[in-house]
């Protein structure tokens, strides 16, 4: 008999998983949510097998349940199935960025209960929503962290990896609380930073207009994830308070030595500064995925003649290298193709095609 996997919210996260379950052929993956058109999508293009908007009913019958749903409306999910008849051995899993606030509620609310909760967190994403925008590569080589809570037993872990190989994820496993810091740290923190650096960045071009056409470069790089959605991060910091406020302290307090550094015109100490801070960006894994698609980005130093940039991108088609992304930077004194590639070999293979044909400057990032 075919294993009942039900995923609730059927979106961009939620379908990636429903195609992960599908890659086995003795499910039948079931899809739960609220907008009907977007389960009918789903259901056209094979990414669930049907679907429905009555959750206790499927909940009964399912042999795995995956929330992915905000944190706050997953715990409502999961009150609700505690006090319904399951099945023996119910696994259960959400997708959530933070951790500890819902292993905390799966120990309290299926205590005594034949139901196993391994907390889930895929680290990748996308700018697109939806079921129509997930896809069976998009947690590919990404961590997808799992805290299972104390009672789940070594192989149902396993089971469940095994179940969602086709995903082709690094999975990592975690304790609740080590994974909410590390994440407020990485993560969720900087998106904090991107969104206050755009709201001064607001305030600021009131009294200077022209800031907000001359904003290009490192700032465009800095607050691209002001961009993300509101109502999910709010629901994020609202999940993870007490360790966001920590990092906040810290940064407060990095930025109060920064300030003395300038009051007091300490060239020196200001030097080892951003080299101490060069130095260890590089020794991070900065460009795998993340839950911001990470991408590698080579820039060659072009002249302004005619028909340049055909010229450089005619390079790659007989080697058929995939650019996810083409910009032109102009600057005053030159110009410069920021060209993006999805992966670092694809990068290095545009290098040497530039370096063998040309004799045009590059540099990476």
């Amino acid at each position: 008999m075919k294993k009942r996997i039900v995923i609730v919210g059927v979106g961009l996260i939620g379908g990636t998983i429903a195609r992960g379950f599908k890659q086995n052929n003795d499910v039948l993956v079931i899809g739960i949510g609220r907008r009907i058109e977007n389960l009918q999508i789903a259901k056209s293009l094979n990414i669930i097998d049907a679907f429905s908007t009555d959750f206790s009913s499927e909940a009964t019958k399912a042999d795995y349940i995956i929330f992915a749903t905000p944190v706050k409306q997953s715990l409502k999910y999961m009150a609700e199935l505690a006090t319904l008849p399951t099945k023996a051995g119910l696994v259960v899993s959400d997708a959530g960025s933070t951790k500890q606030e819902i292993v905390m509620a799966a120990n309290q609310l299926f205590a005594n209960r034949d139901i196993y909760f391994i907390g889930g967190h895929p680290m990748a994403g996308s700018h697109k929503t939806g079921a129509i925008a997930s896809r069976i590569d998009l947690f590919e080589n990404a961590f997808y962290i799992l805290t299972p809570t104390e009672n789940v037993p070594d192989e149902v872990v396993e089971t469940f990896k095994e179940r969602l190989s086709g995903l082709k994820a690094r999975f990592i496993q975690l304790d609740a609380k080590q994974h909410d810091e590390i994440t407020a740290m990485v993560s969720h923190l900087p998106h904090i930073l991107a969104a206050s650096l755009v709201l001064q960045t607001k305030d600021f071009s009131e009294a200077f207009p022209l800031a907000k056409s001359m904003a290009a470069g490192g700032f465009r790089d800095m607050t691209r994830i002001a961009s993300s959605d509101a109502r999910m991060w709010t629901d994020i910091l609202m999940s993870n308070q007490s360790i966001i406020l920590s990092r906040l302290d810290e940064w407060q307090v990095e930025m109060t030595k920064v300030k003395q550094m300038i009051q007091r015109s300490e060239f020196d100490e200001l030097m080892a500064f951003f080299n101490e801070a060069k130095a260890f960006r590089k020794t991070m894994d900065i460009h795998q995925t993340g839950a911001i698609p990470a991408f590698y980005d080579l820039f060659v130093d072009v002249p302004d003649e005619p028909g340049v940039i055909h010229n450089v991108l005619g390079l790659f088609v007989p080697d058929d290298l995939s650019i996810i992304n083409i910009k032109i930077i102009e600057t005053e004194a030159t110009g410069a193709l920021q060209l993006s590639f999805k992966n670092y070999e694809d990068l290095s293979r545009a290098k040497a095609l530039i370096e063998a044909q040309t004799d045009y400057d590059y540099y990476e990032m």
